[in-house]
């Protein structure tokens, strides 16, 4: 699949149709057809009844805009590829990427030369019935139609999220000093980072009847990584003289285990994956040659959590026994040995007091008794006053063991490595965002310097404006990764921006934290739900989604009710008071009594936490303790 709009979909009342482009812009090859009626697929006319669908196919390919046989189409479109399918309760959906932009451009002639190409980011995708809806609907009770319809809404929340990104040619699941030196040879994906994977399993296998018909899909198929990609040029001297182009391009990949919301995922499960992983590299490029830092965050290695409440922040808890949080620690840390090698530098971030005291407790004593290399730095005492210069000292501290693990470094030109990055960086604080984000764009900074040499570069010619394009593209990338997990940009971005706290950069943050607390308090259920549907890990059966959905629904009526109540506990009192009504303000205080009640009464009921049954097997700490395969085992290629 060449990443381009090579894929022509067009579906009529009975038939649904695949092509590909052929050398004739006017010609399409058939890839398949499905049958509307039934969902049955054909990718080759080997029956009759396979006969009968390529024609048709081939008549609705043919078909142009007015003419008589054109009149049945309802759908007709050309896509990049297919992101893959779903089954919810009564149908299944072929999920096609209709839209796409490339970001990778800026890497024009020098891209070229590497063999490393474009890289696109998914900005649109097509949701399409593989059934039709009142056949697959026709012996559904109204209660079965209603849910599947909010499931389907689920599904276009998650495809309507701004993150999904692909290559043609370059393997955007791994880091590049794996995939640069294997481009032009078979991909192999790193199904972790695969985050529509359940999604291209479900497309290329679904049953064994069908497999062989299926498997036609897979060349048409793109895996898609989910996180941030951006880049900015500069004008640059190189050593000899010659003036140059200097390409910066920040890429984040988040891992797709442990996909959670905030404060729904917190922590590490059995097989040591960790909540908010996230590979960030930076990656700079003049002429053939390639020079990349690779950085990493996730949550504290422990077992753990941070319930949602009513409250403004959750007080966190440690769960389970030492056993535990030993075996999720010593996990999560081998595989990080296996990929990236060793010293696995943990850069810890919490405050070391409260509540958060005794996560940092247990996290260095865990670091201590594995020789693992651990730093305890509490941000928010470090640079109190807006002293966030302080971060400097940080980076000094950490620049021994930077210097130890190194850069990767290509030359495109000769296809050789000449030095790769060996161990990396592990930042977090409580959500790997906000804190992490300041330390990990220093970091980054300080690498610039080890960075220029490798790539050749002697000098910038305008140094200032490509130093703010870089500010920006990492408070780009913080807001990007909040934004999801928190449902909020970043905080503490103007830090990045601009290199200082500001006034307005304050206020922005308090706008954002009242964002985020209406958002994870009353919204992340929601958003979970519709996550675990598209990561593949929602156990679906019609009964359970239905009783699964109404408590949803009671809560939404109890909630609505409460907003009610404070509503016209404010309009009340305020008209009472502008106009000295004394039974108005008497309503007002009654009905503000009745929504303090109806809160106090609901409690926790109130917060909407996810309600679909899915397929963790995060807590079966018990039957894992003798499962001695490491997480890093688990994962296949494409």
């Amino acid at each position: 699949m060449a990443g381009g709009d090579e894929v022509r979909c067009v579906a009529s009342g009975e038939w649904l149709v695949l092509a590909t482009s052929t050398k004739s812009p006017a010609e399409w090859g058939l890839v398949a057809v499905w049958e509307r009626g039934s969902g049955r697929l054909h990718a080759a006319p080997t029956d009759d009844r396979a006969e009968v669908a390529w024609k048709a196919g081939r008549v609705l390919l043919a078909a142009r805009p007015g003419e008589e046989a054109y009149r049945a189409v309802i759908y007709d479109g050309l896509a990049c590829g297919l992101a893959g399918s779903v089954t919810l309760l009564l149908n299944e959906y072929l999920l096609v990427i209709a839209q796409r932009r490339r970001v990778g451009r800026a890497w024009g002639d020098d891209a070229i030369r590497l063999g490393v190409g474009d890289i696109y980011k998914a900005v649109r995708f097509d949701v399409l019935p593989l059934r039709r809806v009142r056949a697959a609907e026709a012996d559904a009770s109204w209660v079965e139609r209603r849910a599947e319809r909010r499931l389907r809404r689920s599904l276009r929340r998650v495809l309507a999220c701004d993150g999904f990104y692909f290559s043609p040619t370059l393997d955007l699941t791994r880091p590049l000093q794996d995939a640069l030196p294997d481009v032009g040879s078979a991909p192999r994906y790193r199904t972790d980072f695969v985050w529509n994977h359940a999604l291209l399993t479900h497309l290329t296998r679904v049953s064994v009847d069908d497999s062989a018909e299926r498997s036609a899909l897979l060349p048409l198929s793109i895996p898609l990584v989910f996180g941030f990609v951006d880049h900015c040029t500069a004008p640059c001297r190189t050593v000899d003289g010659a003036s140059a182009t200097l390409h910066y391009l920040l890429v984040s990949r988040r891992q797709r285990h442990r996909a959670g919301l905030r404060y729904i995922d917190r922590g590490a499960d059995v097989h040591g994956h960790v909540a908010n992983f996230v590979e960030t590299e930076s990656v700079l490029i003049c002429g053939r040659r390639v020079a990349s830092l690779l950085q990493l965050r996730g949550s504290i290695p422990l077992h753990w959590q941070q319930q949602t409440s009513m409250a403004y922040k959750p007080l966190a808890q440690l769960l389970g026994t030492a056993e535990q949080h030993r075996l999720a620690f010593t996990r999560h840390f081998q595989v990080l040995h296996q990929r990236y090698g060793q010293p696995i530098v943990a850069v810890d971030l919490v405050d070391q007091r409260g509540h958060e005291l005794t996560l940092q407790q247990a996290y260095a004593a865990e670091a201590d008794a594995c020789n693992i290399p651990y730093i305890a730095w509490d941000f928010h005492r470090q640079c109190r006053g807006m002293r966030y210069e302080r971060v400097q000292s940080l980076v000094e501290m950490l620049q021994g063991q930077l210097a130890a693990q190194g850069l990767f470094v290509y030359d495109g030109g000769t296809r050789r490595v000449l030095q790769r990055q060996v161990g990396a960086v592990r930042t977090n604080c409580m959500d790997c965002l906000d804190r992490t984000n300041v330390v990990q764009s220093a970091i980054a900074r300080a690498a610039l310097e080890r960075q220029w040499p490798a790539v050749g570069v002697a000098e910038l010619e305008a140094p200032t404006a490509f130093a703010a394009r870089l500010q920006h593209a990492w408070a780009d990338h913080a807001d990007a990764l909040a934004l999801f997990y928190a449902g909020s940009g970043a905080l503490k971005t103007d830090t990045t921006r601009v290199g200082r706290r500001t006034t307005a950069g304050m206020a922005l943050d308090g706008w954002r934290a009242a964002r985020r607390y209406v958002c994870n308090t009353f919204c992340d259920g929601r958003r979970q739900d519709a996550i675990d549907l598209f990561l593949g890990q929602v156990r679906l059966t019609p009964s359970g989604i239905v009783r699964q959905l109404a408590v949803r629904d009671r809560r939404d009526r109890r909630l609505g009710l409460l907003v009610v109540f404070c509503l016209l506990a404010c309009s009340l009192t305020l008209w009472g008071l502008m106009h000295r009504h004394i039974a108005l303000m008497a309503a007002g205080v009654a009905s503000g009594v009745l929504a303090y009640r109806l809160a106090r009464h609901s409690g926790r009921t109130l917060v909407d936490t996810p309600c679909l049954t899915t397929l963790h097997e995060n807590d079966r700490w018990h039957d894992a303790a003798n499962d001695n395969t490491a997480p890093g085992d688990q994962n296949t290629d494409l």
